[in-house]
C-alpha cells in the first residue's frame, strides 16, 4: 500500500469514527464500516466485479448509493455493467446516483442513458441523466439534445444546451449539420438560468 493511500484511509477512518462517536453511535456501526470499505475500494481503484456487486446490491440505500458514486469516480469500464443494472432500480436515490456514474463512465454508456431517459419519470433523475448525456453525447444524439432543449424543465433545457455545445465543440472538422432554430429558441428562453 502506498503512503498516499494509507494516509487517505487513515483520514477516512478517523472521519467515520468521529462521525459515529459524535452522533452517539458505537464505533462498530455497520453502516460506517461498509462506507469505509467502499472508500478503501475506491481509493485502491479496484475493478473486481464481485466485490463491488456486494455493495451495489446491499440492503442499505446509503451503502448502495455510496458504492455507485464510487464506481463512477473510479471510472473503470469493467464496472459499467453494474451501473447499467441499477439504472432501473425502484429507488430514486439509486437511479440518480447511477445516472451520474454513467456520465462519468464514458461513451460506452450513451445508449443506456438515452434508453433510460425515454422512460424516466422522476424529474431529479431525468436531470441527472441529461447531465450524464452532456458528458458522453456525440453527433448521433443531436436530435435528442435539440428536443431536450425545449423540455418543460429548466434544468433539463440547460443541461441539453451544455451538451449541444460540447458536441459541437468536439466536431473539429465541421461535419455536424443541424438546424440553428433550437439554439436560437434557447437564446430567448423565458428562464434566465437557461439563457445565461
Amino acid at each position: 500500500m502506498n503512503l498516499r493511500l494509507a494516509a487517505t484511509l487513515t483520514c477516512s477512518f478517523l472521519t467515520v469514527s468521529f462521525l459515529c462517536g459524535s452522533l452517539g453511535f458505537a464505533a462498530e456501526n455497520e453502516l460506517a464500516k461498509e462506507l469505509l470499505r467502499i472508500e478503501v475500494l475506491e481509493q485502491s481503484r479496484r475493478d473486481d466485479l464481485s466485490v463491488w456487486r456486494r455493495y451495489v446490491s446491499a440492503d442499505s440505500t446509503k451503502v448502495r448509493v455510496a458504492a455507485i458514486q464510487a464506481i463512477g469516480r473510479v471510472q473503470r469500464t469493467k464496472l459499467a455493467g453494474l451501473i447499467e443494472e441499477v439504472m432501473s432500480d425502484p429507488d430514486t436515490d439509486v437511479r440518480y446516483a447511477a445516472a451520474q456514474a454513467a456520465g462519468l463512465l464514458g461513451a460506452r454508456m450513451v445508449s443506456k442513458i438515452v434508453q433510460r431517459l425515454s422512460m424516466e419519470q422522476s424529474p431529479e433523475v431525468r436531470r441527472a441523466l441529461v447531465w450524464a448525456l452532456r458528458h458522453v453525447a456525440n453527433a448521433q444524439q443531436l436530435p435528442l439534445l435539440l428536443q431536450l432543449a425545449t423540455d418543460g424543465d429548466d434544468q433539463v433545457r440547460t443541461q441539453a444546451l451544455f451538451a449541444l455545445a460540447r458536441v459541437i465543440q468536439r466536431d473539429k472538422r465541421g461535419r455536424i449539420e443541424f438546424s440553428e432554430e433550437g439554439l436560437l429558441k434557447a437564446m430567448t428562453d423565458p428562464s434566465p438560468d437557461v439563457r445565461f
